[in-house]
């Protein structure tokens, strides 16, 4: 089984920071027909993304949760739960307000890979065939820790850091293939 795995934000629209509602997303045009195409290319998408909003005090983990959904409902014109075969939210900062959310280095937290790991093993993805997507360091590292070809969409609004006290090789943090927008990417398949 092949599949892709998407960051969320400033990948799937516009990363403005902390979203507290989907109407504060600014979509990137053709986002809808990127992930169409990947699926009638054969492809299962998952979702890996970290958000903070619990770790800071700012929402509970359901209406995190029912957040993400009303965010790629309307990416994906109501068709979110159709075009996602899995989502994984991590909820962790190492910086966090809540002390239960705060863990220094959790793998489950891109860069680290436990997530896609997870999907991986319990899904039978072929490595060789599959991607991450995303338009931070992060995200190439996870795809990369994983042995997953490492996709960066190059988005004008693109910011790079990598923190959270976790030491990362520098070959991880090189991309196999770089994109302007997801749509190009989605075209390459």
């Amino acid at each position: 089984m092949k599949y892709i795995f998407l960051d969320r934000d400033g990948t799937l629209h516009e990363d403005k920071g902390l979203l507290l509602s989907q109407n504060d997303i600014s979509e990137f045009k053709n986002t809808y027909e990127a992930l169409m195409l990947m699926k009638e290319r054969g492809f299962k998408l998952a979702l890996i993304t970290n958000q903070s909003l619990c770790a800071r005090g700012l929402m509970k983990e359901e209406q995190c949760k029912d957040l993400n959904w009303k965010i790629l409902n309307r990416i994906c014109n109501n068709e979110a739960r159709e075009i996602f075969d899995e989502v994984f939210i991590a909820f962790s900062h190492p910086h966090a307000q809540i002390e239960r959310y705060k863990i220094i280095k959790d793998d489950f937290r891109k860069p680290g890979g436990a997530a896609i790991e997870e999907i991986i093993k319990r899904k039978g993805v072929f490595r060789e065939e599959s991607y991450m997507v995303g338009d931070r360091l992060t995200d190439i590292a996870a795809g990369n820790v994983c042995h997953l070809k490492s996709v960066l969409i190059n988005t004008d609004q693109q910011k790079e850091s990598i923190v959270y006290n976790q030491v990362i090789q520098s070959e991880w943090l090189e991309p196999n293939l770089r994109f302007k927008t997801l749509i190009d990417f989605a075209k390459s398949l």
